[in-house]
């Protein structure tokens, strides 16, 4: 394919210390990207008497194309017709009746294999729909799922207690007041089928929060799923953390609970926080994090001990200064993706502004220049000619390698929902990659990809569902590889803490990988045992096992059982409590599921 080039009008964008200040000037060659904004009458997306906020890519028919679903009045389900069009469903689009959602999550909440939907808006108005198999969706009543909340304003799925199921998280907020956060665990099919509930709230969440938007990730990479807030006090209530990290102590203590960590770990606060875009936006195998304010907004680097947080100065606006400084002067930025535009390997920025301000920035897309920083490039040549939006999701709609956009939302009345498609030409080639999770958990909600390529390069990603504000991204996802590299290996850390690992990899398809690889299972083990004494875990398949690791110390001898049924292994001087890993064939690794006591 032949390189674009264009000149284009930067902005220099300074960042945190990984990247350096790039100055002003002429753009690199190569770098042109273009997105072509779908017209009504192309691509089928329709609006209705008015569009907001709630914004959600699914595969509700398991077509391997992406569908679309957009809050407004009314919602519209849009079933995806694989030409690069879109189509409505009336039958469908009219059992989506919650007028003006926030937020829309999707997670298969109920095990069966497909799409489910939860809508969330202020004054009570949620929808739990479950989605039938047949293309028609039901809803769960409130009675039925538990749910009880009144100022709701955005949603999260993720197994945040590793049993398996999808349980819920849901902020609220209204200007008035911050108001409690709510954890709802999903009881499972075998207690519903009991007469309990869907959900129940857990009794020992104490997080209150003017969370406009909450977002479940691993950013340790210990194995459980952790909280990120990110909170508007613009109007006020300043005794509430700017942004919020709860930190999930599931893997530490073998219990469910949950401490801040965000002034800790030097994760910069913002004062008008309206979405989040994680990513790893520096290739360093760990989760890192953006989030928008007023003016530039905060990126938040992981080190892997801890984050280094810089205010994007003197980037969107020309005006620069501190994190703190407010007023509509500047671009108020709302919804925002980490995303690829151009295959290059980097994870660039875009993101949504509401509000006219002097500028007329209405969209943000910052290119990732790696070494030499973030820089601004002009919508003009991008394509991205936004109105006032208020949330962006990406996906690659039309299969084509690249990722999409749709914006979603606006300030006034009708407001629209626009998609833009990413006609970016240039050498780049990518990896599109789709997990197949086992059951209940069919999305691998939660599961971290890491991929190593030959110029020795690395890609990580980690499967979210909500994000950006009140949205959710397509879960398949896409790795640019860059004009030359080729990926050696991808290793997959699936929910339920099996690792499996991936070689002789074909780039020229999409790459659907199975949590179905995994073979080794853990029915019990000794819950507790001293240095030197021996512990016994059960399982299946358990006959290739290599080596048992306590936390990261390898057991001084084990004993395993040519018929797979058990391992013994001894516990090594320096143990501590924690969780107990299996090596087995082919570069699988086993989690326990229980957490071990060293005595």
């Amino acid at each position: 394919m032949l390189l674009k080039k264009s000149l284009r009008k930067f902005h220099a964008i300074k960042i945190a210390s990984f990247f350096a200040v790039t100055s002003l000037g002429l753009p690199l060659a190569g770098h042109a990207t273009t997105f072509s904004e779908m017209p009504e009458a192309q691509s089928g997306i329709v609006t209705g008497t008015q569009s907001i906020f709630g914004v959600a890519w699914l595969d509700y028919d398991n077509d391997g194309f992406q569908d679309l679903i957009t809050g407004g009045i009314p919602n519209f389900l849009f079933h995806n017709e694989q030409n690069g069009s879109f189509s409505v469903t009336p039958s469908v689009r009219l059992s989506f009746a919650v007028p003006k959602p926030d937020a829309i999550a999707v997670g298969d909440y109920n095990g069966d294999g497909f799409d489910d939907v939860f809508m969330v808006g202020v004054g009570g108005l949620m929808l739990l729909k479950n989605n039938n198999g047949d293309g028609s969706f039901s809803e769960l009543p409130a009675v039925s799922s538990g749910i009880d909340e009144i100022n709701a304003r955005s949603a999260a799925f993720g197994d945040i207690d590793n049993d398996g199921d999808l349980d819920l998280y849901i902020s609220n907020y209204t200007q008035a007041s911050c108001d409690p956060l709510s954890l709802y665990i999903n009881n499972g099919n075998t207690a519903v089928a009991q007469g309990e509930t869907r959900f129940t709230r857990f009794a020992s969440n104490n997080q209150t929060g003017c969370a406009w938007q909450v977002s479940l990730s691993d950013y340790d990479k210990d194995g459980d799923l952790d909280i990120f807030i990110v909170n508007d006090i613009f109007f006020g209530n300043s005794d509430i953390p700017k942004t919020e990290l709860w930190h999930n102590n599931l893997m530490e203590t073998g219990s469910l609970s949950f401490v801040p960590r965000a002034q800790e770990l030097s994760m910069s606060g913002i004062t008008a926080g309206m979405g989040i875009a994680p990513g790893d936006f520096d290739n360093n195998g760990f989760m890192d994090y953006y989030f928008t304010d007023l003016g530039a907004g905060t990126l938040s680097l992981n080190n892997s001990q801890g984050f280094s947080s810089s205010y994007l100065e003197n980037s969107i606006d020309g005006v620069g200064g501190a994190s703190n400084e407010v007023g509509f002067s500047r671009p108020a930025g709302w919804g925002t993706v980490a995303i690829d535009v151009d295959n290059d390997g980097w994870q660039d920025i875009f993101r949504v502004n509401q509000f006219s301000t002097p500028s007329g920035l209405k969209s943000v897309f910052m290119k990732n220049m790696q070494a030499a920083g973030f820089v601004l490039q002009d919508e003009s040549i991008t394509g991205l000619l936004a109105d006032d939006y208020a949330s962006v999701a990406t996906a690659d709609f039309d299969n084509d390698g690249d990722q999409d956009l749709i914006l979603q939302g606006h300030n006034g009345s009708p407001g629209k929902s626009t998609l833009f498609r990413n006609d970016t030409n240039n050498a780049n080639r990518a990896l599109k990659i789709r997990l197949q999770g086992a059951l209940p958990n069919h999305r691998a909600i939660g599961a971290k990809v890491l991929m190593k390529l030959n110029d020795g390069s690395q890609r990580y990603h980690e499967i979210i569902s909500g994000s950006s504000h009140g949205a959710t991204n397509a879960f398949p996802f896409t790795f640019g590889l860059g004009s030359t590299a080729l990926p050696e290996n991808i290793r997959v850390e699936w929910p339920r803490g099996c690792s499996t690992s991936h070689t002789g990899i074909d780039i020229s398809k999409a790459l659907v990988l199975n949590e179905s690889d995994c073979t080794l299972s853990i029915t019990s083990m000794t819950p507790s045992a001293s240095v030197g004494s021996i512990m016994r875990i059960e399982g299946a398949n358990l006959s290739s096992v290599s080596q048992v690791l306590f936390n990261t110390l390898p057991a001084q001898n084990i004993l395993v059982d040519t018929a797979g049924g058990f391992v013994l292994a001894m516990v090594p001087p320096g143990a501590s409590s924690g969780r107990v890993f299996l090596q087995g064939a082919n570069g699988e690794t086993l989690r326990s599921p229980v957490h071990f006591i060293v005595q």
